[in-house]
């Protein structure tokens, strides 16, 4: 019996392995994580604007390229069906990011 006492508690080396965690220190942890993800996708929000401007400047120089006929009537229709459908899809693409990031950090703010 008096064996099993003596395990319950524990030695002055196990003490050692036992780390005092200081807990006013955790709010400011989370705080400064949320900090970091508004930067993150406000950063986001910005790169992704910049992008879907970039994509509609290129979707709108293919469609000047093309002279306003139909890919159809172009003997190399499926390249330039190809390109139109990358650049639309850049721009929607970038632009959902766009959207997506500023509503993410709206709900990281509240």
């Amino acid at each position: 019996m008096s064996q099993t006492s003596h395990r319950s508690q524990p030695h002055d080396t196990e003490k050692a392995h036992y780390i005092d965690l200081d807990h006013s220190s955790f709010p400011k942890l989370a705080e400064k994580w949320v900090t970091g993800w508004k930067d993150t996708c406000n950063s986001g929000t910005v790169a992704s604007a910049i992008l879907a401007s970039v994509a509609g400047a290129i979707f709108i120089h293919v469609e000047e390229k093309l002279g306003g006929s139909s890919p159809a009537a172009d003997p190399n229709s499926t390249k330039a069906i190809t390109l139109i459908v990358f650049t639309y899809l850049a721009v929607l693409s970038n632009c959902t990011a766009a959207v997506l990031s500023f509503f993410i950090s709206d709900k990281l703010i509240a």
